[in-house]
């Protein structure tokens, strides 16, 4: 999108960038007509839940190198599960389930990494006009770029992939009883975007 506007690409985290535009650089009168007029193209991307919260947790809890916003997250839930003190605090790399378990007792439950997608595209007041796939991006995305006629060099440059964490097999991270919990956390994304009950056993 950058190159399609003519900003040339950066590495840096991109809501930083005073290039970029938000809706808050916008007054009242023109968000409404983006978010309502059949002039705009209103677009957004989905993602299995079960996908997206693992690789929320990799990259937010277990990162040692990662955010040092999510460091009382971590430090929360190795109080809240009685990890081992070293020191005079707990220490010991959260584990997956822990951190499931703590977002089912309501910890950091609205982190914009792992909250319900469904709430957070406000479909109930927002009308999109296309909805892409995480599972699908490349493709949905030149899809997406091609009906808003980019150039062909922008087109193809969507098939680049940038920041892409390790890959793990999601069965080795779940079990029922654990994809049961975070199907009932996330039943409206589930619903909503039609992803299926038992799809962390197949990625």
């Amino acid at each position: 999108m950058r190159e399609f506007e003519g900003i040339p690409h950066r590495d840096e985290e991109l809501w930083d960038d005073p290039e970029v535009l938000h809706l808050r650089n916008f007054g009242t009168d023109e968000i409404v007509d983006m978010l309502s007029s059949p002039d705009w193209c209103r677009f957004c991307f989905v993602r299995n839940p079960y996908d997206k919260l693992f690789s929320a947790y990799k990259s937010k809890i277990t990162d040692p190198d990662g955010d040092p916003w999510y460091l009382p997250a971590q430090e929360e839930i190795r109080e809240a599960f009685g990890y081992p003190m070293r020191d005079g605090r707990r220490v010991g790399i959260v584990s997956f389930r822990d951190f499931v378990r703590f977002l089912q007792g309501g910890g950091w439950r609205y982190d914009n990494h792992w909250c319900v997608q469904a709430g957070k595209l406000k479909l109930d007041l927002i009308r999109y006009d296309f909805i892409g796939r995480f599972e699908t991006f490349q493709r949905d995305f030149k899809a997406l770029l091609t009906r808003l006629n980019a150039p062909p060099e922008v087109v193809a440059s969507a098939g680049k992939v940038h920041g892409q964490t390790a890959r793990i097999c999601l069965p080795a991270a779940y079990d029922r009883e654990l994809a049961d919990v975070v199907y009932d956390l996330y039943r409206e994304d589930f619903e909503t975007f039609g992803y299926e009950r038992d799809s962390w056993m197949f990625m």
